[in-house]
């Protein structure tokens, strides 16, 4: 999970394939998370654990017959997209990843994939016309001194 959304901002940038390729090493710190059972599934928010160091947030909940209905929040972290001008303005931001199938096949929502192509697209246009209106002031404020 956490290595798609770095992966795809890997090849957002370079074009090639992601080298995340190695199996994910998960830890969960000792967490007190609030549980309720309603209509045949278990609900749960704020359950957080780590993914290769990157600390992703759960909340959702898991079918009697093991179907799962979660998200999971997993932040863009800043040393992912400090290289690049237009992603660095992402660093910090969460991509929300629905989980869904069940406990034994679970599947990520491939609109996800799309969602976070959509955020790029809007962070490099705001970032080109920010630029490009910074340039602008730069010049009328320049021209009077």
């Amino acid at each position: 999970m956490v290595r798609r959304v770095r992966s795809l901002l890997d090849r957002s940038r370079s074009g090639a394939s992601s080298p995340y390729t190695n199996k994910s090493v998960i830890h969960m710190n000792r967490q007190t998370v609030d549980v309720r059972l309603k209509n045949g599934r278990v609900h749960h928010q704020g359950l957080v654990f780590e993914i290769d160091g990157v600390a992703v947030e759960t909340a959702g909940s898991v079918g009697l017959d093991h179907s799962l209905a979660i998200t999971a929040q997993i932040p863009i972290r800043k040393e992912w997209v400090e290289n690049d001008r237009i992603l660095s303005r992402m660093a910090n931001r969460k991509v929300s990843v629905p989980i869904r199938g069940y406990a034994s096949r679970p599947q990520l929502d491939g609109s996800v994939v799309a969602d976070l192509a959509r955020q790029i697209g809007q962070s490099a246009t705001q970032g080109f016309i920010e630029d490009k209106l910074g340039d602008k002031l730069k010049d009328l404020l320049g021209s009077d001194r």
